[in-house]
């Protein structure tokens, strides 16, 4: 976890009133842990979540807000200034393709102030930067940067300082760690107006534009594969740069294929959050004026509209996405301190969860009939879950894990049907019959909500075939969970044409069942009759 240090002398600065023990004591009720603490310093760690925490400007900003000295959307005046210009070479499009900056004016650094931007840097560069790989942030002197810039290209025999650019990275060693290519190949730099390379994205700014404690006026560049990200980094330094006193003034960048200025600081929305949901996940009974106040203690804004809540949330804060995360803010602004634990009226205290006892009536009944359970992982991967289902993949409806360093965990299933396939092709060298089931999540990306519970099962023997699973999932829904039950034929993709159907109760589509087409069964290496069925055990629950 990535730590930040605050100088007690800051707080007694920037808390005129409290004591440091008041302050540090609040830490923890905005999402801190407290590591460290002497007679100098109090050291804390903040979740990667939350970049807006990676100086103590960012930490002050919070509590200023739950100890009402100030509340709302923080104010950022960004003036604009058509001189400052980048323009962006299409030769950079297949290396790093994007760039965004800001100048800040005006402020006396100290080394403190330094020290702050400096960790800062480090951590988005590790954060959000991905080690630098999807963003990277360089701080440059803006007296010694001569505007207009340009982003693009060179190859590796290009100067840079006393040196060339394929020499330097070769003596420092820092080319295999962040992805350049080889020194005949070209690099992403960023040069002014008087042909000076000022900085080597994503390595380093050069030591002619370096900033210290002399510096008032900053040219900050953050340069990158993905822009939205690029765009969430610099949102963080502009509001630190702005709580530090600076004056912001916007850059222009100009690229093949659009003009954009940057920074962009507008507030994002969230509409429609309905009060009652709000208590509900807070246990509380608050009004929408109330939820209003507690949500300009965290730094958010909103307006009550009838029984539901539009709230909105400052540029900087990446974190909030979606109706739980603003809950948490309201819960934070209300303060943790404050909510009392509670025991559930509707189960006496000790006793196991509705879920639970759903769940184990769902596994007496098929350990009962022969079935043996299998615990299978949320992440599977493409081709698992649709090459050898013989399915099209269809991203818009799919989880994908970012990066993903295995290809066995690169997606969040949709089905649990290729997970026991996948366990009956391990087990090819055991007996049959095998007969497998599994409760277990799947996920998906149109739905809401995104996650539900699943049953599914499979019988794998040389006779296995429609009427045997019928006859199972039959017997789980009518005798295990006394509900009606009936089939329609109907067809699909993983069936034998005229071998599966849809299974519904009361009226209400559970799933499907019927005999895997041997095309698939073959894709798995397996070589006996399997017939499945799967239902949503959400819609029962």
């Amino acid at each position: 976890m990535p730590v930040v240090s605050i100088p007690k002398k800051k707080i007694k600065e920037f808390f005129p009133g409290y004591k440091v023990t008041e302050v540090q004591d609040m830490l923890p009720y905005v999402g801190l842990d407290i590591e460290y603490v002497d007679e100098e310093e109090i050291k804390v760690e903040y979740s990667p979540n939350r970049p807006d925490y990676s100086s103590y400007y960012g930490i002050t900003r919070s509590l200023k807000g739950i100890l009402d000295m100030e509340v709302g959307l923080p104010a950022v005046t960004i003036a604009k200034n058509n001189k400052n210009l980048i323009e962006v070479d299409d030769s950079v499009s297949d290396i790093r393709p994007f760039v965004v900056a800001v100048v800040a004016k005006g402020c006396n650094l100290d080394r403190e102030a330094i020290t702050q931007l400096l960790g800062m840097q480090e951590d988005l560069n590790n954060g959000l930067g991905r080690r630098k790989n999807k963003a990277s942030v360089i701080y440059h002197d803006l007296s010694k940067v001569k505007f207009p810039l340009k982003y693009l290209s060179v190859n590796g025999n290009e100067r840079f300082g006393h040196t060339s650019l394929g020499q330097f990275l070769e003596k420092n060693e820092v080319k295999k760690e962040n992805n350049l290519p080889s020194s005949t190949e070209k690099f992403p730099v960023l040069i002014d107006s008087s042909e000076e390379i000022i900085s080597l994205g994503p390595i380093i700014g050069s030591e002619n534009t370096k900033f210290d404690s002399q510096s008032k006026d900053l040219f900050v560049e953050v340069t990158g594969t993905n822009l939205q990200t690029l765009f969430d980094i610099l949102a963080v330094i502009v509001i630190t740069l702005s709580d530090m006193n600076f004056s912001i003034e916007t850059v222009d960048v100009n690229t093949p294929v659009e003009t954009f200025s940057c920074p962009n600081m507008k507030n994002k929305q969230i509409k429609g959050i309905r009060v009652s949901h709000i208590n509900k996940i807070l246990g509380l009974k608050l009004t929408g004026k109330e939820i209003i106040n507690y949500l300009k203690k965290s730094r958010l804004d909103g307006k009550s509209v009838s029984t539901v809540i539009d709230c909105f949330v400052p540029r900087y804060r990446t974190d909030i996405f979606r109706d739980i995360d603003i809950i948490e803010d309201i819960g934070i602004g209300y303060g943790i301190f404050n909510l009392g634990p509670t025991v559930p009226l509707f189960r006496e205290p000790g006793t196991r969860s509705h879920n639970s006892v759903f769940f184990d009536k769902i596994r007496q009944t098929l350990i009962g009939m022969g079935l043996i359970e299998n615990l299978n992982f949320d992440l599977t991967s493409k081709k698992v879950q649709y090459d050898l289902m013989n399915l099209d993949y269809n991203e818009t409806n799919v989880m994908e894990v970012q990066g993903s360093k295995s290809l066995d965990r690169q997606i969040l299933r949709t089905s649990l049907l290729p997970s026991l396939l996948e366990s009956l092709s391990h087990n090819i060298h055991e007996g049959y019959p095998q007969r497998i089931f599994e409760i277990g999540k799947v996920f998906s990306s149109l739905e809401y909500p995104y996650e539900r519970w699943s049953l599914g099962g499979m019988v794998a023997h040389e006779d296995a075939g429609y009427t045997e699973i019928k006859s199972i999932l039959q017997t789980l829904i009518t005798i295990g969970l006394g509900r009606n039950f009936r089939t329609v034929p109907s067809p699909h993709r993983i069936y034998i044409d005229g071998r599966g159907a849809d299974s519904f109760s009361e009226d209400i589509k559970l799933g499907n069942l019927g005999e895997i087409h041997p095309s698939i069964i073959g894709n798995f290496k397996i070589r006996v009759p399997i017939a499945a069925f799967e239902i949503n055990l959400s819609k029962i629950l």
